[in-house]
């Protein structure tokens, strides 16, 4: 028994010490890098529902990007969303620039899929390069020209960032939700392993285009997750565009954070086993090795207490690079509104570990999630069914 609790214990700080690693040479490999001369046409494909209160400001960092030729196409379920009156008379008045799409319902994929491939079919031959975004975020007025900045320079074929969330209001659970994803956004980052994410993700369109995705999407639970797992078997990595973190204004009750927590890796566990794996063994070997670790310290046991102290300084140095990549990365409006979170994660991070594991743990049970008011069945084909909607 002895020796299992020895083994826990070192793997746990093992754990810490790669991740702290990570996290460092995230931090080393964020630099600045000048524009491109001359970028491709790019169409951004936005799958939209409702109006939140940060949709203004999504619609004008869109407008303000530092990008030649680009366009818009925003996708809704229906003309009844209050999405559709907030884009309709924008979409009007843009020339062009601008088109507003109505997908209808889905009976195949997830709602967010069925939108986006309603938006594919509208590609224009000049659209070079196609963007996936989501509207939940305020992307810099580079974002644009960052996130295709490899594709144009032909040193890749698909590139791809994260999202940083910024708590919009002062409860604890999306301070926690948002500290617990950064450790996610900061992450060591290899073409050999990278996930597209949804939100920014860039594609060549020639591309895009031999994917086949109406078939690749067809009755899919996620759109980032089946396009990275397509890539992979055609043997095309994901470039991880280090300074494409984008800042995502966010406001979590207990109920939805735990729902979100769990439907992720319900995905992840479904279309990336591997991903799936290794988030377990992060997330609980620490947690085992901590309360081993701590009951042996409380017991006397000098080596135990020096893990413990070795893993909180470890985890305190992780945090301290991450402050750093933040005021690296963003403007200092966005850092002040990062402030109160990032003055969270000195001394909340072990509750947050908690909350992020019991999401992890809940992925492990059962096949049903409810995303957008729509509640869907994974089968184990990766496949979706769905089962009911709510108005």
């Amino acid at each position: 028994m002895m020796a299992i609790a020895d083994a826990l214990i070192a793997a746990w700080i093992g754990t810490a010490l790669v991740a702290t690693y990570g996290v460092i040479r995230y931090r080393l490999s964020v630099r600045s890098l000048s524009p491109i001369a001359d970028p491709p046409p790019a169409a951004i494909i936005v799958a939209i529902k409702g109006v939140s209160v940060g949709l203004p400001d999504f619609f004008d960092a869109l407008h303000r990007q530092i990008y030649p030729r680009y366009r818009i196409v925003f996708v809704v379920e229906a003309q009844s969303d209050p999405a559709f009156a907030a884009l309709e008379p924008i979409a009007r008045c843009a020339g062009g620039r601008i088109q507003l799409v109505i997908a209808g319902e889905t009976s195949g994929p997830v709602q967010k899929v069925h939108n986006m491939l309603a938006a594919l079919a509208t590609l224009q031959p000049q659209d070079r390069v196609v963007v996936f975004a989501d509207a939940d975020m305020v992307p810099p007025a580079d974002w644009l020209q960052q996130l295709v900045r490899p594709i144009a320079l032909r040193r890749a074929r698909v590139t791809s960032g994260y999202r940083w969330q910024i708590p919009a209001d002062r409860r604890w659970v999306s301070w926690i939700v948002a500290l617990a994803d950064m450790s996610v956004a900061t992450a060591a980052r290899d073409s050999r392993w990278n996930l597209c994410w949804g939100g920014s993700t860039a594609i060549e369109r020639e591309l895009l285009d031999s994917l086949d995705l109406p078939t690749l999407w067809s009755r899919a639970g996620t759109d980032d997750l089946t396009l990275t797992k397509a890539l992979r078997a055609a043997g095309i990595p994901v470039h991880s565009t280090l300074r494409v973190l984008v800042p995502s204004p966010v406001c979590y009750s207990w109920r939805g954070a735990f729902s979100f927590g769990r439907r992720q890796y319900m995905l992840v566990r479904c279309y990336a086993p591997r991903h799936w794996l290794l988030a377990g063994w992060t997330l609980c070997v620490p947690v085992a090795g901590a309360t081993i670790a701590a009951a042996a310290a409380s017991a006397d046991s000098l080596g135990a207490a020096l893990a413990l102290g070795g893993a909180i300084m470890l985890r305190l140095l992780r945090h301290r690079v991450r402050v750093s990549i933040a005021r690296q990365t963003f403007s200092p409006e966005i850092v002040t509104a990062l402030k109160p979170s990032l003055q969270f994660g000195w001394w909340g991070w072990p509750l947050a570990h908690a909350v992020h594991t019991a999401a992890f743990v809940a992925s492990l049970c059962g096949r049903e999630f409810c995303w957008a008011n729509i509640r869907y069945r994974l089968r184990r084909d990766g496949k979706v069914v769905i089962l009911s909607r709510s108005r």
